[in-house]
């Protein structure tokens, strides 16, 4: 193709020699699906997220209705065959790509089909939906799925869920989550391990833990480790657009809010995890050793009106009242405000302008419940009330407060302006 409005999905094969991908080709968010190097599995009319399949030659794809909402689950091989799966006929429920289990040579494949209070999970061998592992139930949705040696791992509010075949256990909350939001499972001969994301209350960071399920491997006995970070870092998060085939590790993000994010694959053997891609001690760009060591921030938890936000300083931002503070915020669909440190941060800290990064309603900083608090147009108000709480905070520190929003945070902070 010359050119595409753009990519939006791509995954390597299960040999590493190949690349799935999707674009949008003419902006109307109807996409296709191509690969790299070339062959029959391209097609049109597609949903933005594919999978592969069993081999390099396979490949799931998923068909949407005329509301644009995915509903059918096809399989397609490499000589332009394509046969339904799965197909979901409820129009308050859309299907996802199918998942993989990290079990080297398994045909197993976990599909989840979600609304907006529910989710079911369904299990698929090769190539055909055999059966339903979690059955759809009203007020229990799944944030995440991991399937590794045959068992389907997912994680629902601060809950880990296992469902195998013969029981379906859910462990104790992890006491120090707000929201748990991905999984990976590891699988061999020895050991299983399950990595759980989420969101902590002590500090609000991205958190990971591990959850052992102890020794009569039952989830209803799981116990919860918090993992550590190497330092400077401060928050990690699974990066399930990036999964690859590697069944003994998984790919994060590290991250710090005076720290650009780094991509590290851990390997999850035991209580730490190790390092196996080295991060390094070089520079983040743009910055020197002297402006990086006057680089602070505080994460305010509990500060007013119980809106969690974090502040970033530097030494020029220290001279109190005589500086600003730019303050960000989203507040929408259950997202987390990404707190790293980014180009734009930098070159404000660096004229002495502060940044604060806020958490509010309709965001997930604090679980389901505070998303629900501020999701749709009736509860915006609660999410520009936030805004404008942490601004009044911050305006006892700081001379000037500006605010920035983009998309949904747009509606969060032009509320607040138009309020004030």
């Amino acid at each position: 193709r010359t050119t595409v409005a753009g990519v939006s999905h791509a995954e390597p094969s299960p040999s590493g020699e190949a690349l799935l991908y999707t674009v949008d080709v003419n902006g109307d968010e109807v996409y296709a699906l191509e690969t790299l190097p070339e062959s029959g599995l391209r097609c049109d009319a597609v949903d933005a997220i594919a999978a592969w399949g069993r081999s390099d030659r396979e490949c799931y794809v998923l068909r949407c209705d005329a509301t644009g909402r995915p509903a059918r689950l096809l399989v397609r091989d490499d000589t332009t065959t394509e046969r339904l799966v799965l197909e979901e006929h409820d129009p308050r429920f859309r299907l996802d790509a199918p998942l993989r289990d990290c079990a080297s040579g398994s045909t197993t494949f976990v599909v989840a089909s979600r609304s907006r209070n529910a989710t079911e999970l369904v299990r698929i061998e090769n190539g055909d939906a055999v059966e339903v592992v979690l059955p759809r139930r009203p007020g229990r949705t799944v944030e995440g799925v991991d399937v590794a040696g045959g068992r389907v791992y997912a994680v629902s509010e601060a809950s880990l869920c296992r469902v195998d075949d013969s029981e379906t256990t859910t462990s104790a909350p992890c006491a120090d989550a707000w929201a748990l939001d991905g999984v990976r499972a590891t699988s061999d001969a020895h050991k299983t391990a399950v990595v759980v994301f989420g969101i902590a209350k002590s500090d609000g960071a991205r958190a990971a833990w591990l959850a052992s399920e102890g020794n009569n491997n039952k989830a209803s006995s799981t116990t919860w480790s918090r993992l550590a970070l190497p330092a400077p870092f401060t928050d990690v998060e699974v990066r399930d657009d990036l999964r690859d085939h590697d069944s003994a590790s998984c790919l994060v993000e590290l991250a710090s809010p005076v720290r650009f994010p780094r991509l590290t694959r851990w390997r999850f053997g035991g209580e730490q995890p190790e390092t196996v891609i080295s991060l390094g001690d070089d520079d983040y760009p743009g910055c020197d050793d002297a402006f990086e060591a006057s680089l602070g921030y505080e994460r305010r938890v509990e500060p007013t009106h119980n809106v969690p936000y974090v502040l970033v300083t530097s030494t020029e931002c220290h001279t109190r009242r005589r500086h600003g503070v730019v303050l960000r915020a989203y507040g929408a669909y259950g997202a987390t405000h990404p707190t790293a440190l980014d180009p734009a941060t930098l070159a404000l800290l660096r004229r002495g302008i502060a940044v604060a990064i806020a958490g509010v309603r309709g965001g997930g900083e604090r679980g389901p419940t505070w998303r629900a608090e501020g999701r749709g147009a009736f509860a915006k108000h609660r999410s520009a009330r936030d805004v404008a709480a942490v601004a009044k905070d911050l305006g006892a520190t700081f001379s000037k407060v500006g605010a920035w929003g983009r998309s949904a945070g747009g509606l969060a902070v032009g509320g607040a302006v138009h309020a004030a």
